[in-house]
Parts: structure tokens; sequence; C-alpha cells
């Protein structure tokens, strides 16, 4: 304490006797003849006092110092002073804007393993706008929020410091990657912090969340998070049918077709095409495939009410063609535990889209050994849609 108190005063002196840029000379030369992380510490306290509007640079090539021997913490007290330098140059970075300091603020981020000081790296990085790092902050983001951490405190760090970093830059291309750190396995904390970051990162997100849900890097849960905030955003029914779509088509690319997450975003993503159409002829196909392979039975519900929904010539087809073939089955022997279920299902479907291209079949349904239940329902839709 006494060493800084002598050093504050002559630091007091340097800047009343000498010009800034002498006294700055003074002070880089103490920090690099410095012995210790303590000593270093004392100069940068010294220099920071000043409020010098010419010190970006000092402080910039104190950075480098550091980065170039990083110096020795074995003890707490050290480790505490290195923070604490670190700390004092990525403020006078950020507080002066010194956009050149942007290389080695990453070569911190990438070289310490402090969370503490590489989360501050971050904050300043964002803080200072250099957009060129951008691209290299989202990726950090990505990875941590892929790799949960231990200790788990040390991952939040560095999390908090990536978000706000991102957040200072407000780049719509950052959406997604801090949506997956509010959808992630961070504790409430960060993850309210990074909903609260995304209004800074898009007024209409949804074609990032589009774009999240074709993204394979992301789990299928992020994805289907994100399909779920894009059915409750403002977005067109044009572009909410679109990212449909795509969660359905992605639903049924990649492996594992059955697993929980997989088949939540398919039917998630059916029910949303029932309710805002369908982007083209593609979907059919893909709806017909949710029909005809899904092992979960409601999502094979979620298919039969969503054609009946569209009630397009194609829809119509579709549930003909499902109803023959159960009726097929059942004149064969070869019924299946499900299909009786389908076609109670079926019949009020192709009933409601108020077409009479199903009377062939329906009729057909009366002549088969069916229940009297399905007789009668089969009956009562030849009689309407022939009204």
């Amino acid at each position: 304490m006494k060493k800084f108190i002598v050093l504050l005063l002559v630091s007091q002196c340097a800047f009343s006797l000498f010009g800034q840029s002498e006294a700055l000379d003074y002070y880089a030369g103490r920090f690099k003849r410095a012995t210790s992380v303590g000593e270093q510490l004392n100069v940068l306290q010294a220099v920071s006092s000043e409020n010098a509007d010419e010190s970006a640079s000092f402080f910039a090539d104190a950075l480098k110092t550091l980065l170039w021997q990083i110096p020795d913490t074995r003890t707490l007290k050290e480790k505490t002073a290195l923070e604490e330098s670190l700390r004092i140059i990525t403020d006078q970075i950020s507080q002066q804007q010194y956009a050149e300091a942007a290389p080695d603020l990453w070569r911190v981020v990438e070289r310490f393993s402090n969370p503490i000081i590489r989360s501050d790296a971050l904050i300043t990085l964002g803080a200072i706008g250099v957009t060129d790092y951008l691209p290299r902050i989202i990726r950090f983001l990505e990875q941590n929020t892929l790799y949960p951490t231990k200790p788990r405190e040390d991952g939040e760090r560095l999390a908090y410091g990536a978000i706000t970093a991102l957040g200072s830059l407000g780049d719509a291309s950052a959406y997604m990657p801090v949506f997956a750190a509010a959808n992630g396995w961070y504790s409430t904390w960060i993850k309210q912090y990074a909903e609260e970051t995304l209004t800074k990162l898009a007024e209409d997100p949804s074609e990032e969340l589009i774009k999240g849900i074709n993204n394979t890097f992301y789990p299928y849960q992020t994805r289907y998070q994100a399909l779920i905030a894009l059915d409750e955003s403002s977005a067109s029914d044009e572009l909410k049918s679109q990212g449909a779509q795509a969660a359905l088509s992605e639903g049924w690319t990649h492996s594992p077709l059955t697993s929980r997450e997989v088949v939540l975003i398919r039917k998630r993503a059916i029910a949303m095409l029932g309710k805002y159409g369908v982007p083209d002829e593609q979907t059919y196909t893909l709806l017909w495939r949710s029909y005809k392979h899904s092992y979960d039975i409601e999502e094979k519900f979620a298919v039969v009410s969503t054609l009946s929904q569209l009630g397009t010539d194609e829809a119509v087809k579709l549930l003909v063609s499902f109803i023959f073939e159960i009726n097929e089955n059942h004149r064969y022997g070869t019924l299946r535990d499900t299909d009786e279920r389908l076609i109670r299902a079926l019949i009020p479907a192709l009933h409601e889209t108020g077409s009479s291209e199903g009377d062939g079949v329906l009729k057909e349904i009366t002549l088969v050994d069916w229940t009297s239940n399905i007789h009668e329902l089969a009956r009562q839709s030849i009689t309407d849609s022939a009204k």
C-alpha cells in the first residue's frame, strides 16, 4: 500500500510537470521493468487514477506485455492482483473505445484459464464494437452452451461475458446462439439474462429462428424451442408455415427418428401446418411419411387432423388413401392394433373437408364387417358429402 501511495504521488507530479505523452512513456517503462504482478498493478492504478485522455495505447501495450510474459501467480494475492490488473486494462480500453486492442483481447480469451479474466475480455470486445470478432464470439458461446463446464460457475461466467458482448454488438446473426443459451444448461439467472438480451438482437426474429430450426449444430431440444417461439411470434403465416415445413423435414432427416425430442418437433410442426397452410407440395410427402412411418399414434392423429383442416384436393386424396388401406386390411384379415382407432378419426376428418371424393371408399366400408358405429360414421359422411 505504501508503494502505491508513493507511486501515486509520483504520478501526480509526473503528469503535472511533464506532458501526458512523456508521463505515459515513463510509466510504460516502469510497467515493463516491474518484477511482480503486484508492482504492475500499482503502475496501472497510478495511471488510471489520472484519467489521461491519451492513455489507451499505454493500457493496450500493458496488455501486450502481460500476454508476452504471463505473470507467475502462485499465491491468492498474485492471482487477485492479475485479475485487478486486467480489469483496469479492459475498463480503460472499453471507456476509450480503443479498437486496436481487439486482437490482444481475443488472445486473453484464448490463453488465460481464469473465467473472470476471459469474461471481462469478451465484454470489452463487445463494448469497443469490433464486429470482426463477432463470428468468434458466436462460436465461443455455442461451444460453451453445448458442453457444460465443471465447475458450473466457470461456464456461466464465460456465458455472461459472451452474451454481454453479443448484446453490445447487436447483430441478428447472434440471435440463435443467445436463444440456445436461454434454453441451455445454465442457471436461471443466465437464462433470464440471455432472454433479455434477445430483444437487442432482432425485432422480428422469425428468419433467425427458421435458420436455427434448419441448423443441425443445435440439439433437437433447442430447435423444438425455436419452433415454439416461431409459432408464438407475430411472424406472418407464410413464415410460420415455412418454419413448420423445415422442422418436419428435419424431423425425418436425422436419427434417431423415434427419440422424444424428434417426435415432439414433428408433432408441433404438423399442427402448425394445419393452422398456417402448406408452403408447397413437398409438405404432403412429409405428412404422408409421418402417418405411414411414425411409431407414435398421436403423430398419426395429428396428420389426420391437419389434412382435414387443410381440405385441399391433395389432403383429401391422402385421407381417402389412408381409409382405403385400413379397409383393405380389414377385408384381408391383416388389421393392425391401431387401425380401428385411426379409421374412427379418418372418417370424420374426411367428412370435415366437405369433399365428396371419398364417397366411394366410404361405401366400401359399409360393405365390410366393421362395427355398427363405424358403419354409421361412414353412412353419415356419405349422406352429408352428397348434399
